[in-house]
């Protein structure tokens, strides 16, 4: 406990001041004097405490008893050193900052007293405060700013934020705008489809254009095992507005991988069912953040939360001991408590995507996953004590890693490795803000992860810079020593270049967009993709290297998310056809789904309109040519039931669903499902019945198909059967790989059959009336480096640390033919090494696209290509340069060829 107690000082101006009694003996109001008493009336008249280009540096001041002023230091240690040299500290043998200064338990304050801790010469220790920290110059002023003890930083109150264009800190206030908002998470990622609908539309390099999201996936590492599934892959999404979009996780802000998955309690919404509150800027209305709900800190929480690999979050709420989720999410959530019903111990999410079932402990970390083949990968977290995992680790009995990360001891919760069914691992090393530094395959070769660098923003460490404390991901360099080179805020890719109105920049070249990703240099060092951003941080455009499938977006002026439109250029780079095309939203359950498009593009996909059930099913589509599709789904497990195709396009769907006859050339298709897994039980069809029969695992047992005399499929399972069935059967193994097919025929042997290795990889194939053909000598991750054919063909394979083929060894007859091959560092295969010692080289533009094919004799094909990728020109020339053959050739915007002219030489 400590040996003073805090009290308020009231001045002659009512200023309140948070000090320590032993401050208080000798600094009493009379000897605050004039000149201090002017100051405080005059922060009254004006609640900013002068002009800073950023919230100020923390000032340390200590009180120099000898001349009765303040005397301003450079640190904590620095004030509580200070005094020692004083008559009055000359007792005191020993000094420093008292250990629980900076805990985080205290709250923002005004300003705080240096507290030191001293030893005296009888050895008794002793707390005192000889100064005080403070965020504006004199400590006596009130300034807007807060004293934050554990960052040692000054920040805006509560409810603010400091802006630069005006230097102070300025409220935010809630939007309360009638629109559809985007910031509901599971708008991120990629856009999802119904079992047997179309995907929502998205633009370019990709960008939802009803939510402005760009997201982008990228790929470190992929297991080749069937039955591994370890996987490294990285998905970014571009919008501030989503929920938590600051949150810092295991690779940064704004990216997420599918190890981030964890599960939170969350407060229930006060109204309605959004779980976020966006803010924007009292002053000029400028959109700031969404802010989702506070945890809610309880055994028995009324909501919870779960973040998804994609950056996807879903909410459950208890209705009446039941965890529901929103209608469009046919995910399933249920809870397990202790013996007593005092507090939660596991949480078990069954994933529909797949049928995955993942448990999670009762801090809502992921233990496990498990798919319906009995499929698994184990989760192993840091327990706070040790990094070696041998001898402490969370949960008890999850399996040791791989890899010890060396150095100050992890937090509790950090993840350190991922084991498969089959032993296989990826382990993982932070820094000291919880961010992957290191990631390690089965192999054991490393990945390499970097934070806030010079393409971020942050050229070199400066803690008033925010792009230094961004948690930008901003270099990846892979196991063959190459390197991706993320870029981020450029100010040239935000509102065209010019300023945002209140919005300023961090820097110089960069704009207010801390997290706004630009762009993407690959491996050869080539800028790939670039995108843009308007003043909201929504995407507007992106493009890959020299103008490559080029998209701008514009969207509603006045903020609303109901429409944009996009412009597509097709042509020639130099020479570009635009072309403008009208998407229109709507929102159903907080998600954005596009309703209609105006006109056919080369994105636009086959559907010109579409409405939805409730639920955000598909309920009817549009195609181009006016055809009409209508679905109906089981709403309580959003699968589809029945779909007809070819209608009218001025036809009812309510009409074409109830009919009991159907005309050509509509048709009809009923599905019936699973009563456990989400698949088909039985597709009936035009002219056709399907069957399909599961074991208990959901792999499929038997598949048989029959003819109906139904033409149109209109009587769906009451059908009249005809004919014969055809029936193939499948036996599995315990992971779900299959032994054998059988086909129908019954008069030869119509069965393949697979054998597998005790890790799961795939050992013998024997076709039909064929003979088995082995594969061998899979590396960890799971490519097979051996081939070996009935006719005694042998085929060796050697793999570059990236998992792409090195060289193709093929051996027979006591003849041995090497083929290699030579990549770029973007893994573009550049040169193919033939036996004979020949080759063939491929030449590809900074947008990874083929553009000549050349080969040892120097024969040569070159191709121009327009803005998607067309080749409109190709020329072949002999090994003497000599043209042999010309072709050319034209496109619409639509990316069809509309004429071709050339010859040979």
């Amino acid at each position: 406990m400590k040996a003073y107690r805090s009290m308020r000082l009231f001045c002659s101006v009512r200023a309140v001041a948070i000090v320590d009694e032993w401050i208080l003996s000798k600094w009493r109001c009379s000897s605050v004097g004039k000149t201090a008493k002017a100051v405080l009336l005059i922060f009254f008249m004006s609640l900013s405490a002068g002009t800073q280009a950023q919230p100020p540096d923390v000032k340390y001041s200590f009180f120099d008893d000898a001349s009765g002023k303040t005397i301003e230091l450079g640190s904590l240690s620095a004030v509580c050193e200070r005094y020692r040299t004083t008559p009055s500290g000359k007792d005191y043998v020993s000094g420093g900052v008292d250990p629980e200064w900076s805990i985080a338990r205290y709250p923002l304050e005004r300003h705080a007293s240096i507290t030191c801790l001293y030893m005296t010469t009888a050895g008794n220790a002793k707390l005192l405060g000889p100064g005080v920290a403070h965020c504006t110059p004199d400590w006596l002023m009130i300034g807007p700013f807060r004293l934050d003890r554990t960052t040692q930083s000054c920040v805006c109150a509560e409810g603010t934020m400091f802006f630069a264009d005006v230097d102070k800190c300025v409220p935010l206030r809630a939007d309360t705008s009638a629109r559809i908002f985007p910031g509901k998470p599971s708008n991120n990622g990629a856009s999802c489809k119904g079992e047997s609908s179309v995907p929502q539309p998205s633009c370019g390099q990709p960008i939802n254009p009803g939510t402005g999201n760009m997201w982008h996936i990228e790929n470190d590492y992929t297991s080749a095992s069937p039955v591994s599934k370890l996987a490294i892959r990285r998905t970014y999404n571009s919008s501030p507005f989503n929920w938590d979009a600051g949150a810092v996780r295991s690779f940064g802000t704004y990216w997420t991988q599918p190890y981030d998955a964890t599960l939170k309690a969350e407060k229930l919404p006060s109204s309605g069912t959004s779980y976020a509150t966006c803010l924007k800027r009292e002053d000029t209305g400028a959109f700031v953040r969404c802010d989702t709900t506070r945890p809610l800190a309880s055994p028995f929480p009324e909501a919870v939360s779960i973040v998804r690999g994609d950056g996807k979050r879903h909410f459950f709420k208890l209705d009446k001991g039941i965890w529901k989720g929103d209608a469009d999410n046919s995910d399933t959530l249920t809870s397990v408590a202790n013996g007593d019903k005092t507090a939660i111990i596991e949480w078990i999410y069954q994933s529909a995507e797949g049928d995955v079932i993942e448990r999670y402990s009762g801090l809502g970390r992921r233990i496990s996953t498990t798919d319906r083949n009995g499929v698994t990968q184990r989760f192993t977290y840091s327990d706070g004590a040790t990094n070696n995992s041998n001898v402490g680790r969370h949960p008890v009995d999850a399996p040791v890693c791989a890899n010890i990360q060396a150095g100050t001891v992890l937090p509790a919760g950090r993840l350190l490795c991922v084991t498969d069914s089959l032993g296989f691992t990826l382990n993982f090393e932070y820094d000291i803000r919880g961010r992957i530094v290191k990631a390690f395959d089965p192999a054991g070769n490393p990945f390499l992860y970097e934070y806030d660098g010079a393409t971020g923003g942050c050229a070199s460490a400066d803690k008033h810079n925010p792009a230094c404390a961004a948690s930008n991901l901003t270099k990846v360099t892979y196991p063959d020593n190459t390197s991706k080179t993320y870029v981020y805020n450029e100010a040239a890719q935000i509102n065209g270049g010019a300023a945002c109105p209140g919005m300023p920049g961090i820097g110089t070249g960069f704009g207010h967009l801390l997290n706004a990703w630009t762009g993407y240099i690959d491996e050869n060092g080539d800028r790939h993709i670039s995108w843009t951003y308007d003043c909201m941080g929504r995407a507007t455009s992106s493009e890959l290297a020299e103008g490559a499938e080029k998209v701008k977006i514009a969207y509603n002026a006045d903020g609303k998310y109901n429409s944009a439109v996009v412009e597509y250029y097709t042509g020639l780079a130099s020479t570009p056809v635009v072309t403008a095309t009208t998407y229109s939203f709507d929102s159903t359950l907080g998600s954005v789904r596009n309703t209609a498009i105006d006109k056919p593009c080369i994105e636009c996909g086959d559907y010109a309109a579409r409405t939805y059930d409730a639920n955000g099913n598909d309920s009817s589509l549009k195609d181009w040519r006016g055809n009409l599709s209508c679905f109906v789904y089981d709403l309580a497990r959003n699968l589809e039931t029945a779909r007809i195709e070819g209608g009218a396009s001025t036809a009812s769907c309510a009409t074409l669903n109830a009919a009991t006859s159907l005309a050509a050339p509509m048709r009809k298709i009923n599905t019936t499902w699973h009563v456990k897994y989400r698949l088909p039980s039985q597709i009936s069809e035009p002219k056709k019945r399907t069957t399909y029969v599961y074991d208990d695992a959901g792999n499929l047992v038997t598949r048989t198909e029959q003819a109906t005399g139904d033409e149109t499929g209109v009587l769906g399972f009451n059908a009249t059967l005809v004919g014969f069935p055809r029936m193939w059967t499948y036996a599995v193994n315990g992971r779900g790989q299959v032994l054998t097919i059988t086909g129908p025929r019954k008069d030869v042997d119509d069965s393949t059959t697979f054998t597998y290795d005790t890790a799961g990889n795939l050992e013998t194939v024997k076709p039909a009336l064929s003979r088995i053909t082995r594969f061998s000598e899979h590396d960890k991750h799971g490519h097979a480096q051996r081939v070996e054919t009935h006719n005694g063909v042998t085929t060796k394979l050697v793999f570059w640390p990236r998992g792409r083929l090195r060289s193709k060894e093929v051996i027979s007859a006591g003849l041995t033919l090497i083929t290699s091959y030579e990549y770029d560092n973007a893994g573009n295969l550049k040169k193919t090494n033939l036996p004979d010692r020949s080759f063939i080289e491929y030449t590809y533009d900074a947008a990874h696209r083929l553009t000549a094919i050349a080969d040892s004799l120097g024969n040569r094909i070159s191709y121009v290509l327009d803005l998607r990728g067309n080749r409109v020109s190709e020329e072949v020339r002999d090994r003497d340069g000599k043209l042999a053959r010309t072709m050319s050739r034209e496109f619409d915007a639509m990316g069809r060829m509309t004429s071709q002219s050339g010859a040979a030489q």
